[in-house]
C-alpha cells in the first residue's frame, strides 16, 4: 500500500522491520540513494551489491570493508588504497607517527595485496602509508635484500638490516650494524669485534682499547694502517 501510495521511504521501513533488507535497499537505489541503498545490501548481506554502490558513492573504505566480506581481495586492497591517497596528504604521507583510520588504511591496503599475493602492489602501499617495517618484509619476501636493508633501517630494526645485508652479500655492512647493536647494549668487547669484521677498524680499536683489551686494540690499529696508535699500544 505504501508502495502504490508512492512512499518509497515508508515502504522501505517495512521491509526493513520485516528483515527483508535487500528489498528496501533496492527501493532506495531505483530511487538513486546509492547510500542508504549500500548499507541496508550489507545488512542483508549482498556484499557485491553494497561494494559496487559505496564505490560509486565515493566510499571507497565502506566498499573495501564490503569487497573483503565478499573474498575479493585485490578490490578490497584497491577500495582502501583509494581512500588513503583521497584523505591523506603527501605532506604526513611519510610519517610513520601518524596513524589515523584513513593512514591504515594504507596498512590493510598493502597487507591485503600480500594476501593476493600481490607484492609488488603491497610494498608500493606499504611505502605510501609510512609502513616501512611491513614493506621491508615484503622486498624480503621479493628477494630485494638491499632495499630491504635500507626499509629495516627506516623502521629502526637494525637486527633485521643487518640480516638483510647479510643475504645482499654485503657482509661488512651487517657486522657493522651488528656492532651498533652490541653497543648499545654496553657489549663494547662484542661491538669492537663486529667493526672488526665490518672493517672500520679504527673504531674497532679505539673500543678495544677502551677496555683494555690492548692486544686486540694494536691489531685493529695496524688493520687500519694507523701505524703510530698501533706502535703506542703495542
Amino acid at each position: 500500500l505504501y508502495l502504490q501510495a508512492g512512499d518509497y521511504k515508508k515502504a522501505a521501513q517495512v521491509y526493513t522491520h520485516t528483515n527483508k533488507p535487500a528489498k528496501a535497499a533496492a527501493l532506495f537505489q531505483e530511487k538513486g540513494n546509492n547510500l542508504e541503498a549500500a548499507r541496508l545490501y550489507g545488512v542483508g548481506g549482498v556484499w557485491d551489491k553494497a561494494a559496487d554502490l559505496y564505490m560509486k558513492s565515493g566510499y571507497p573504505q565502506r566498499a573495501a570493508e564490503a569487497y573483503e566480506k565478499l573474498g575479493e581481495l585485490q578490490k578490497a586492497a584497491q577500495a582502501y588504497e583509494q581512500h588513503f591517497m583521497e584523505n591523506v596528504s603527501y605532506a604526513t604521507t611519510y610519517s610513520s607517527t601518524a596513524t589515523s583510520s584513513d593512514q591504515k588504511s594504507a596498512l590493510h591496503a598493502g597487507r591485503l595485496y600480500e594476501k593476493a599475493g600481490d607484492l609488488p602492489h603491497a610494498l608500493n602501499a606499504f611505502m605510501k602509508g609510512g609502513y616501512f617495517k611491513q614493506a621491508a618484509a615484503v622486498c624480503m619476501n621479493l628477494q630485494q635484500y638491499a632495499k630491504a636493508a635500507e626499509l629495516f633501517l627506516r623502521a629502526d630494526d637494525p637486527r633485521s638490516s643487518a640480516e638483510a645485508h647479510e643475504k645482499a652479500g654485503d657482509l661488512p655492512a651487517a657486522a657493522n650494524l651488528r656492532g651498533e647493536v652490541a653497543l648499545k647494549e654496553g657489549q663494547v668487547p662484542q661491538a669492537a669485534d663486529f667493526f672488526q669484521q665490518g672493517k672500520d677498524y679504527l673504531r674497532s680499536a679505539e673500543l678495544f682499547e677502551s677496555v683494555g683489551m690492548l692486544a686486540q686494540a694494536a691489531g685493529a690499529y695496524e688493520a687500519g694502517e694507523s701505524w703510530a696508535a698501533a706502535g703506542n699500544v703495542y
